[in-house]
């Protein structure tokens, strides 16, 4: 803790007052370490975590969830861990396709692969029959494909919903979803070719190296034409070494 300067105090405080904190308390408190990847959270936390995990909203098991997986604290407690991914089962019915996009990268995260299978299952469900934004798709396929769950049906049913909204998908929405595709293999063939229809709006984006590397890694033809043009808006971008290489490999491919 000494390495986190006056943070380490702080975390060594919250400490001895884990046991305290309300639900609400606690969640936000979790979320924070989370999002500043105070990784040495003490063992107390978990435990406390365990004990109020019955308490909690939807919203707090989410982000929750979340943070324990961005610390990738899956050894910090293995009955709380077990604990956690429990609770979120028994609550799937009541999440939101953002949310289980969020719990899903998190069980990933967590190689907590047992659980994935239900996130699935409840994701098709509320592709079936709930509203869902380019976003929400974009966010679930790349989510299920940083977990490597590979479900054939799920990634149908997201291929039909988005080929005719591509256009409605902002450029950082494409890149994720057609990179989701490629990483897992999935067959892509009409988005691919949606996307080919809107390539000229997207020259000048940052995110292009994403898409081109999906092009290649799925051997899609990429429009000669617009490979050039797309080729130079992004060496032209203030890029860094990685992006200009995964550009260099996705145009040799």
């Amino acid at each position: 803790r000494d390495s986190l300067g006056p943070l380490g105090s702080l975390t060594s405080r919250v400490a001895t007052v884990v046991t305290e904190l309300d639900v609400s308390d606690f969640a936000n408190l979790v979320w924070t370490y989370g999002t500043l990847r105070v990784s040495d959270a003490d063992a107390g936390l978990f435990r406390r975590m365990q004990s109020l995990l019955h308490q909690f909203s939807v919203q707090e098991l989410v982000s929750t969830t979340w943070a324990i997986g961005a610390l990738q604290a899956g050894d910090a407690s293995l009955t709380s861990l077990a604990a956690l991914q429990l609770a979120v089962n028994d609550s799937l019915l009541q999440f939101s396709l953002q949310q289980l996009a969020s719990v899903a990268w998190s069980l990933g995260k967590l190689s907590a692969a047992a659980a994935l299978p239900d996130v699935c299952t409840f994701s098709r469900r509320l592709l079936k029959n709930a509203k869902y934004s380019p976003q929400d798709l974009a966010n679930l396929a790349w989510a299920m494909a940083k977990a490597k769950q590979v479900d054939e049906k799920l990634f149908e049913m997201i291929l039909q919903k988005a080929v005719s909204r591509i256009p409605e998908f902002k450029v950082m929405e494409i890149s994720s979803i057609a990179w989701a595709f490629a990483s897992v293999r999935a067959s892509a063939e009409p988005m691919m070719s949606a996307i080919c229809e809107v390539l000229p709006e997207l020259s000048r984006s940052r995110s292009l190296p994403g898409l081109l590397w999906a092009f290649a890694a799925m051997a899609w033809s990429y429009p000669a034409e617009a490979l050039a043009e797309t080729a130079r808006a992004i060496l032209s971008t203030n890029l860094n070494p990685q992006s200009i290489a995964a550009t260099v490999w996705s145009i040799a491919r």
